[in-house]
């Protein structure tokens, strides 16, 4: 090959190169956003299209007594105002739910209960469950809403009081037959009556999602009837990971929603996973403390969750 010919085809392959690339940074993308329920979605801009990278602002807006759910599509997000990188064309579908339920615990302060195991009492503007014994479960039922709409949204400030030990707190997804709840130890010979999602945050900034065989109730000497679980060990985990923006002393938002047969959970905003379900799948709320072998042995160090903002959406359909 000549060297004009090595010149010209050298030129040539350049400008097909330069070329490609200016059709690539002159590329546009469409962004499409479907509402469901009541309200409208705000995009800052406001195009018909945008170029490579462009950020664009969105802002969730609810109808009257209405409020915003969460986002399905290219982002999956409980944030009502995200900014999204326009790099591809994007579907986006803002899920908005009729105010169903909502719990802020402002009344008087009340202690609800108050044993040797666990105390649950509305403090401070908040809802205090506070820990006095290793493994055992507890839980709010009474700010449960009966019965739940049959597709919801619903979510609650979780904060750890000052502690060192080593503590979970979070939803439990499955219908108890019996308000109390205790760690099974011997469960080989256990009838097992289902298997109920955990969803949990610890003091360390992790989220858990775990999965726990259910057995068949037993009563105490005291007449008092108790669900019994798998020991937490032994449950294996389905998910984990750092909980997004995770700072000590302040509250973690966790949230939960069912659609058709889906249930999303989410953390900070954050969508951690998704799972088709399964009859009788509710969420309560409980805490869990786990610091020794022994189940009934009393803490060194009483530990203490606060619920706050709690509230459930009625999601509407189309």
């Amino acid at each position: 090959m000549n060297y004009k010919k090595k010149v010209f085809l050298s030129i040539t392959l350049l400008l097909i190169l330069v070329f490609a690339g200016c059709d690539n940074n002159n590329k546009t993308y469409s962004l499409k956003i479907d509402t469901i329920g009541e309200g409208n979605v705000v995009k800052k801009p406001n195009k018909e299209v945008y170029e490579k990278n462009d950020m664009v602002t969105l802002k969730a807006i609810p109808a009257e007594d209405h409020d915003f759910a969460f986002w399905e599509g290219a982002i999956r997000s409980t944030e009502p105002e995200p900014v999204i990188i326009m790099d591809k064309d994007k579907h986006l579908k803002a899920n908005f739910g009729q105010k169903y339920h909502f719990e802020d615990f402002k009344d008087e302060d009340e202690i609800f209960h108050d044993n040797e195991s666990i105390k649950a009492e509305r403090t401070n503007e908040k809802y205090a469950l506070t820990m006095k014994r290793a493994n055992l479960f507890t839980r709010i039922k009474s700010f449960q809403p009966e019965p739940l709409p049959v597709d919801f949204y619903g979510e609650v400030d979780l904060e750890f009081g000052k502690t060192d030990s080593y503590t979970v707190a979070g939803f439990h997804f499955g219908e108890l037959e019996s308000d109390n709840i205790i760690t099974v130890y011997n469960s080989e010979e256990k009838h097992i009556k289902g298997k109920y999602r955990l969803l949990l945050v610890n003091t360390e900034g992790k989220y858990i999602i775990k999965e726990t065989e259910v057995y068949e109730p037993i009563t105490e000497e005291n007449d008092v009837k108790y669900e019994q679980y798998q020991k937490y060990n032994e449950m294996p985990i389905i998910e984990q990971g750092e909980i997004p923006g995770f700072e000590k002393d302040k509250p973690i938002k966790l949230a939960f929603s069912k659609k058709g047969d889906l249930y999303s959970f989410y953390v900070n905003g954050l969508e951690t996973e998704q799972v088709v379900d399964s009859e009788n799948m509710k969420p309560v709320f409980y805490l869990l403390a786990l610091h020794t072998k022994d189940s009934r042995e009393v803490l060194k160090e009483e530990v203490t969750v606060y619920f706050d903002n709690y509230k459930i959406l009625s999601l509407d359909s189309k």
